[in-house]
């Protein structure tokens, strides 16, 4: 069980290789299936395809309602049923909250701050702060346990970057 939702994760071996698909949260909401070789060999994409379920879990449930989904294939049709705009955008809403449950905000702010305070003596007097926000996204995600792209979108993407003090 995960994240206390009761969730139960299934490892599929090939999911991603032979479907193109990372993972997917089941019709009745109560598993989530998942390529084998993130669990295995990728700790953060596992970490990150969990949390993106559990945001389609939160946020899309009423999507799930009244379907039956018992193999990959009905996952892929129903998937398959939506105008690619909404899917694109049903799968955004999911990536973005996983990065907030993943890296969230104050946490964030907090490891940035001290993470540039102890920079600051190292640094040119002008620099752009965007690109320093790039450059500390790779240790903060190690802080987070997350790939470097979750930080980077969570300070600039996110406007959490505005909350540091630069000066």
């Amino acid at each position: 069980m995960e994240f206390g939702l009761e969730l139960d994760i299934i490892p599929i071996p090939g999911l991603y290789k032979d479907f193109n698909t990372e993972s997917w949260l089941s019709h009745n909401q109560r598993s989530i299936c998942i390529d084998l070789r993130q669990c295995q060999e990728m700790e953060t994409r596992y970490r990150f395809s969990l949390a993106h379920e559990v945001g389609h879990l939160l946020l899309h449930a009423d999507l799930y309602a009244g379907i039956s989904l018992n193999s990959l294939e009905d996952w892929l049709t129903f998937q398959n049923q939506f105008d690619p705009t909404l899917r694109d955008n049903l799968e955004w809403q999911a990536r973005s909250l996983a990065g907030r449950i993943l890296v969230p905000a104050a946490p964030l702010v907090d490891h940035a701050q001290a993470l540039l305070n102890r920079m600051k003596s190292r640094l040119p007097k002008s620099y752009d702060h965007e690109a320093l926000l790039g450059a500390m996204s790779i240790p903060l995600a190690d802080t987070f346990n997350v790939h470097e792209e979750v930080v980077r979108i969570r300070l600039s993407g996110d406007r959490i970057g505005s909350r540091i003090r630069f000066d």
